[in-house]
C-alpha cells in the first residue's frame, strides 16, 4: 500500500501575484458592500456566512457583478480584463479564491 500524505500536488493559484498585490483588504470590504447591495442583503448581513450564503453566490452573474463594479471603482482595468477572459473553470477558482480571502481577512466568516 502507497502511502499518499504529503504527496498532494500544490495547486497553482489563478490570482497572479500583481493581481493579488492590487487585491487590498479595502478592495474586499468594497466588494462584499457590491455583493450585499446587489444580492439585496440589507437584514442582519452578519448572520450570514460564507457557508450558509456566500457559497451560494460565487459563480453566478452577481458576483461578476460585483468584481466589475469593485474593479471599475479602484480603476483595476487589468484585473477585470484578466476576469473577463479565464476560461469557465479558472474564473470558477477565481471565484473560490476571492471567498477565500474573505474569510482570512474576516470580512466574511467561514461557519
Amino acid at each position: 500500500m502507497k502511502l499518499t500524505k504529503g504527496l498532494r500536488k500544490k495547486t497553482k493559484s489563478v490570482l497572479l501575484k500583481k493581481y493579488q498585490k492590487q487585491i487590498t483588504v479595502e478592495f474586499l470590504h468594497d466588494f462584499k458592500k457590491n455583493l450585499d447591495s446587489i444580492f439585496k442583503i440589507a437584514e442582519s448581513p452578519e448572520s450570514f456566512t460564507y457557508e450558509n450564503y456566500y457559497i451560494h453566490l460565487e459563480c453566478t452573474i452577481g458576483w461578476w457583478e460585483a468584481v466589475k463594479k469593485t474593479c471599475e471603482k479602484y480603476e483595476l482595468h487589468d484585473l477585470l480584463s484578466y476576469y473577463n477572459n479565464l476560461n469557465w473553470m479558472k474564473s470558477d477558482a477565481f471565484d473560490l479564491e476571492l471567498s477565500h480571502l474573505l474569510i482570512t481577512n474576516a470580512i466574511i466568516k467561514q461557519k
